[in-house]
């Protein structure tokens, strides 16, 4: 399969998406490594020679040729110009705005990160699969329990859809700890007929993919929230949500991931709505109850009452 010049067909990203999806089992491992470095930087991809590619990507200029061949190209500069022809349909006017902020050399890595967070929230907007995305909305508001499953750097995004999601609806359980004893709980979720959420992004954590798997094997329903089609969690779940998360420090690029569990937690408290605005209404009153925050401008006056209340907090 070769993607067709952009005379025939408007090309877009699931082209390519697609075309790797077809020849994922014939790839090498090398092969592998380039096609999960192209589908994250594509745009990139589409300007750099074979020489550059195989430094960025890790993979001998030979490997990069042989990339190219195994997806059906006659060679490196067809399966460019294929590239080359997403992003020119892809271009749009604010992209290019975006896309000339990127290229100051000289700009401080701060503002690269800032600029590239909102790169990977633009992506998301554009590229959310809305029909996947009403399913898990769907199948959150309505099973009997969620298990939320991420380790790692990913543990601090299952708990925070945990904290949010528990708001809206009843049964919300989080794992963050990777041990034999996390694995029977999920055996045991998955009798009670749970639906699974896994969350991992590069560096993939390999503790999570095994249970990941065992769910796949003992046919428990999994939803996969990870980076993109290719990442090792897909064929492991019944459908995955991608935010991306490409990053140029050593810190986790979450923007885009929260974003997207915002949006899960609101659309699951939407459909629920009497169900999740009871709860939610609960744990308002009893916040002011027992005085858990600070109402709003108010300052807190740092000295504990005998009732069990602090200064500042009382309307």
């Amino acid at each position: 399969m070769v993607l067709d010049p952009p005379t025939t067909l408007r090309p877009q990203r699931q082209d390519l998406v697609a075309l790797l999806n077809s020849r994922f089992d014939r790839l090498s491992p090398a092969q592998l490594q380039v096609a999960e470095y192209v589908l994250r930087n594509y745009r990139d991809v589409g300007f750099m020679g074979v020489a550059e590619l195989a430094r960025a990507s890790g993979v001998s200029p030979a490997g990069i040729v042989r990339f190219a061949t195994a997806l059906g190209f006659r060679g490196y500069p067809e399966f460019q110009r294929a590239v080359q022809g997403i992003i020119r349909y892809e271009l749009r006017q604010g992209e290019r705005f975006a896309n000339s902020i990127n290229g100051g050399s000289h700009q401080p890595l701060w503002e690269r990160i800032l600029v590239q967070e909102a790169g990977n929230l633009a992506a998301l907007q554009a590229g959310l699969d809305r029909r996947q995305f009403r399913k898990a909305v769907h199948k959150l508001a309505h099973a009997k329990v969620v298990a939320i499953v991420g380790f790692r750097a990913s543990a601090t995004l299952a708990h925070y859809l945990w904290y949010n999601l528990r708001k809206a609806r009843a049964n919300v359980r989080e794992f963050t700890n990777p041990s034999s004893v996390t694995l029977e709980e999920l055996a045991l979720a998955g009798r009670e007929g749970a639906l699974f959420v896994f969350i991992t992004f590069p560096r993939y954590s390999k503790e999570l993919l095994e249970m990941a798997a065992f769910v796949k094997r003992s046919r428990f329903t999994g939803i996969g929230i990870t980076n993109n089609e290719i990442s090792p969690l897909v064929p492991l779940c019944s459908l995955t949500l991608h935010a991306e998360v490409t990053e140029i420090s050593f810190t986790d690029f979450y923007a885009a991931p929260l974003a997207l569990l915002n949006a899960l937690s609101a659309e699951v408290a939407s459909v629920l709505q009497r169900k999740a605005r009871e709860r939610l209404d609960l744990l308002d009153d009893l916040a002011a109850e027992h005085g858990y925050v600070l109402p709003q401008g108010r300052r807190f006056a740092g000295k504990g009452r005998t009732d069990g209340t602090r200064e500042g907090t009382r309307r």
